[in-house]
């Protein structure tokens, strides 16, 4: 992954965590897909990067 594309997510994940943990278990799998979706797009993003 290229120095410009990489991003922490860390925060984000700790915040879609908490939105998860306040919203009850309608919201825990929401937040949790939501998440789910972040971190298959950094996957994507690292392919697309080592395809250039």
């Amino acid at each position: 992954m290229s120095p410009e594309s990489h991003i922490d997510l860390a925060i984000a994940l700790k915040k879609l965590h908490d939105l998860a943990m306040e919203d009850g278990d309608l919201g825990y799998a929401y937040w949790h897909q939501v998440g789910q979706l972040l971190r298959r797009a950094t996957g994507m993003q690292a392919e697309i990067d080592s395809l250039r």
